[in-house]
């Protein structure tokens, strides 16, 4: 009996020992399947297809405009014997405006107006100023201090001007007149003149009465469209509407605000506004080349609650599944496009998983 019993524990040790190692193979086994993938459900797969786009829409221009470069009477006495400023003249220093009395008074630019005689013993700002202005004008050499101090050659550079402008000594110290100049402001300067307010034979100008009107400069372009996204930096050709002529090609925005450069060429494109100080054109904008995108059937674009998402994706049937970060929606191209070409690079000639939620234990884009 005894030795009955140790045959049927031995046998029962030997059935264990045997059943040992295939739990451990099955269970190794088991795990060789593809990670976070079910077996219920049969992969529903689609594939990504890159292709070329290019993006046009309609496009509203909005176009402020700075109010028109006046240029005022500094403080005169006298007839107008000339009146030299013509319309259509870029104004610049030393740019010729009238004459009162026969002196002749041209265009400066300083940081404030000159309001005051200058001579001999005179310091300050407006001194520096004026010396400036005569380097900048060809009568002090480039390699004079200015300090703001009036010295010799600041007095010999006077001299030298005053007599340009044929005005005659008044005593036999130099002085500087500041009715010779005609205060030109720093965001003047460059400015187009569109119109004169002077008559020869009238008398001159009195204080602070405008001289000359510029032509209205454009001075910030902002791009408004319901079908393009117009976020971040972007180039577009731009057409007018209505005639379809090409008002600035390779035009740069950023957030739909448009580059100093642009503001130029559209503002010279269209013109000013008779009477307002902002205009709004209807136009068309088109990218001037294409745009790789990528595209998935949408049903493959798992959304996120940031607005982003990704989708589960593989370069071939023997790859495991991987969460690739997806925006999924432009507002041009719609839904399941990206034309962000790192993933458009990492997504070319994969497929992509159609039904996620029902293959996938846990579909958390990364």
């Amino acid at each position: 009996m005894r030795r009955r019993l140790q045959t049927v524990a031995l046998v029962a040790i030997l059935a264990l020992l045997v059943a040992i190692p295939t739990y451990v193979i099955a269970t190794f086994d088991s795990t060789a399947l593809p990670a976070r993938l079910t077996t219920e459900t049969e992969p529903s797969i689609g594939q990504v297809d890159v292709t070329e786009v290019q993006r046009s829409g309609s496009a509203q221009l909005f176009i402020d405009w700075r109010t028109p470069v006046v240029l005022s009477a500094p403080e005169w006495d006298g007839l107008v014997t000339d009146v030299l400023l013509e319309p259509r003249t870029r104004l610049t220093n030393g740019t010729a405006i009238v004459a009162i009395d026969g002196v002749r008074r041209i265009a400066v630019g300083a940081p404030t107006p000159w309001f005051r005689v200058l001579t001999t013993g005179d310091s300050g700002p407006d001194v520096r100023h004026l010396q400036d202005a005569l380097d900048d004008l060809g009568y002090l050499e480039t390699a004079v201090a200015k300090l703001g101090d009036w010295d010799s050659a600041t007095a010999a550079a006077v001299q030298l001007l005053a007599a340009d402008l044929g005005a005659e000594p008044t005593s036999e110290e130099v002085m500087f007149d500041p009715a010779w100049f005609v205060w030109l402001a720093p965001e003047s300067t460059g400015a187009l003149v569109a119109s004169v307010h002077m008559e020869i034979a009238a008398p001159a100008p009195v204080v602070g009465e405008p001289l000359a009107t510029g032509e209205p400069a454009a001075t910030a372009i902002r791009a408004e469209s319901s079908t393009l996204d117009l976020s971040g930096r972007s180039v577009w050709t731009i057409t007018g509407s209505d005639d379809g002529s090409t008002l600035a090609s390779a035009a740069e925005f950023d957030e739909g605000t448009a580059s100093p450069q642009t503001v130029a060429t559209v503002a010279a494109a269209i013109g000013a506004p008779d009477d307002s100080d902002r205009s709004e054109v209807p136009v068309q904008l088109s990218e001037p080349g294409a745009t790789r995108v990528a595209r998935v059937p949408p049903s493959a674009w798992i959304r996120t609650t940031d607005g982003e998402g990704c989708v589960w994706a593989r370069s071939s049937p023997s790859e495991p599944w991987s969460a690739v970060r997806f925006g999924g929606y432009n507002g041009d191209l719609g839904v399941g496009v990206t034309d962000d070409q790192v993933v458009v690079d990492a997504l070319a000639g994969d497929e992509v998983l159609l039904n996620a939620d029902d293959v996938l234990e846990d579909v958390s884009c990364p």
